[in-house]
């Protein structure tokens, strides 16, 4: 039972694991509806860079470090399911559109002719892939430099013949992965007055927001979600 568990993704309500979740992909260039997928999380790394110019000194043994900047990727994985063909075709359209998004506008058709955009996407994905300066309804955007499509071949298709000319497939099981470049709205760092830094970067007021507004409290170790948050700000929690 663990094993399916761990199998089935992450958890994403109180007292229920493996329910799909809403991650949204929102085209930078147009006002556009986001392409919205019903999806299990299957990955999730926010990998964060600090990055130091190195100066060698003569008769130092230590060398003079001179900061320049931290970056952060995000990398995550998520799998698709469709449970009849009118799904599997919708699932393979979004990621059709997905994959134009990351693709530029040009003035004309005529080929490299007129660079106008340069492809930007924002991506909401609950408080983990968020705006923590919560001045973006279309979430956090950025760069989107890496997306992988894999149709689950085990998993099979959905076939829709043609005059027995041409056949439609239909994936039940899509594969994705992505690699995510935030381009951040807010100042990243503290001065004093900068208000979304303490929201930085998992959207503490989104998160908590959901817990208030939870009806179930799902008992963990003899206590319950909200005590052991309560306690996490407040201080309280030894360890």
């Amino acid at each position: 039972m663990a094993e399916e568990e761990e199998k089935s993704g992450g958890m994403f309500e109180f007292g229920s694991k493996g329910g799909p979740q809403d991650i949204r992909f929102f085209n930078g260039r147009s006002s556009e509806d986001p392409v919205v997928f019903r999806a299990f999380l299957t990955s999730f790394s926010d990998k964060y860079a600090s990055n130091w110019n190195e100066t060698p000194v003569f008769a130092r043994m230590d060398p003079i470090y001179t900061y320049q900047n931290t970056t952060r990727v995000i990398s995550f994985g998520i799998d698709v399911p469709a449970y009849g063909i009118l799904e599997a075709r919708d699932n393979l359209e979004k990621f059709s559109k997905l994959v134009r998004m990351i693709y530029p506008t040009y003035s004309k058709a005529a080929k490299g002719h007129g660079l106008k955009t340069s492809p930007i996407v924002g991506i909401k994905f609950g408080n983990l892939i968020s705006d923590a300066g919560q001045g973006s309804k279309r979430g956090l955007f950025g760069i989107l430099g890496g997306v992988e499509v894999t149709p689950e071949v085990d998993a099979g298709f959905f076939m829709a013949p043609d005059d027995n000319k041409s056949t439609g497939l239909f994936p039940k099981l899509f594969k994705a992965s992505f690699e995510f470049k935030p381009l951040h709205s807010h100042l990243l760092g503290d001065s004093g007055d900068n208000g979304a830094w303490p929201n930085f970067p998992y959207n503490m007021v989104e998160a908590s927001r959901a817990i208030s507004m939870s009806k179930g409290q799902a008992a963990v170790d003899g206590t319950n979600n909200l005590d052991i948050f309560n306690a996490v700000i407040e201080g309280n929690l030894g360890g």
